[in-house]
């Protein structure tokens, strides 16, 4: 397997993809005038305080307002005005603004930083005996990536050292302003990407202007994966018209629709010329899973598949669904069941804003 992460510019939108044996797979975009503000550590200042939605809205110093939910006790220990240390999670969306959470996250390539945290979570793909490991060796909050097993052990401690320093620069920033004020800027689509897929053998820049800042960013927090950025041909526009359309072919003849509404998406699974409506399931629960990377679909998502008759083929095309979901980087929670009528549910966690939104912006 050849993974290659390609990352150009087009038409004011910059793209980072992930592309393996010749195939993308994933999809990052955001329109250079208005980047993403996801992955931002703002200190905001706390508006007011709503126990009817259990939030609080906050100005994070753009001219709209944020919205911060809260857990129980939260709501007490915050007041009107005060200053709050938080991270952008999803940005505005029509009548909505940002969403914050002052659970902090600093993403590194082997390690996630959690600096309001004291647990050290390992990826279940490592086993437990790296758990056991890295629960020794690391003090406070971290999140071990599955990445990390690419790593030599003195890389990923490097990388936490450089962490740990970076939070520290943040709150030393936070004491130092007042609110509303920007700590730390968004990672931004093409970063964000390179963090997410540290492993692949190459990272081609299409675009003079883009590859200076990245490789200097790469230098001082990635240094490991710095030498793999070069130029090079990213023809990652070709694949947006296809993209944008709400149609997909699957290949025993079948057909998926994606049509997105205010409240939530629903893809409908056609049989279409298909034989065998079993297959073109199967085949449609692997292809939505890459549409959903693709697109960046956030939110609820509804899907209809072709009837079936037997409940052991429904069971399989769940458990085919959930396992083609199971290597995207974003959260995604399926429900336990097909309904009655074979609809599928799902929520994918909200990251920027979604490829048609960006391109169409």
């Amino acid at each position: 397997m050849v993974k290659t992460v390609e990352i150009t510019a087009t038409d004011g939108v910059l793209l980072a993809g992930v592309v393996i044996d010749g195939r993308l797979t994933d999809l990052a975009a955001e329109r250079l005038s208005s980047p993403s503000l996801a992955g931002a550590v703002v200190l905001a200042r706390v508006e007011r305080v709503d126990r009817v939605s259990a939030g609080a809205f906050l100005d994070i110093g753009t001219g709209r307002s944020a919205f911060l939910p809260l857990r129980g006790p939260e709501a007490d220990s915050l007041r009107a005005g005060a200053p709050v240390i938080v991270q952008i999670v999803a940005d505005p969306r029509a009548e909505k603004g940002a969403e914050a959470t002052r659970d902090v996250a600093l993403p590194g390539a082997g390690l996630i930083h959690l600096p309001f945290s004291g647990g050290v979570a390992v990826s279940s793909r490592l086993g437990p005996a790296a758990k056991r490991e890295w629960q020794q060796r690391l003090e406070g909050g971290w999140i071990v990536r599955a990445a990390s097993a690419g790593m030599t052990v003195d890389a990923v401690l490097d990388e936490a050292t450089r962490l740990a320093r970076r939070w520290e620069a943040i709150a030393d920033r936070a004491e130092a302003t007042r609110a509303p004020a920007l700590l730390e800027p968004a990672p931004g689509a093409a970063r964000r990407l390179i963090l997410d897929h540290p492993d692949a053998a190459r990272i081609v820049v299409d675009g003079a202007a883009l590859l200076p800042p990245l490789q200097r960013w790469a230098a001082a927090a990635i240094p490991d994966v710095a030498p793999r950025i070069a130029a090079g041909a990213a023809p990652l526009g070709d694949a947006l018209d296809s993209l944008l359309g709400p149609t997909v072919p699957l290949p025993s003849g079948g057909s998926i629709t994606i049509e997105a509404t205010r409240a939530l998406t629903v893809i409908d699974v056609d049989g279409g010329r298909a034989p065998d409506h079993v297959r073109a399931n199967r085949e449609a629960a692997v292809e939505i899973a890459r549409q959903l990377r693709l697109r960046n679909i956030g939110g609820t998502v509804v899907v209809d598949f072709i009837s079936m008759r037997r409940g052991g083929d429904r069971a399989a095309l769940l458990n085919a669904f959930r396992g083609a979901l199971a290597d995207d980087p974003l959260r995604v929670q399926l429900g336990e069941a097909l309904s009655p009528l074979g609809l599928a549910e799902l929520a994918r966690e909200r990251r920027g804003q979604a490829l048609a939104d960006v391109v169409n912006g």
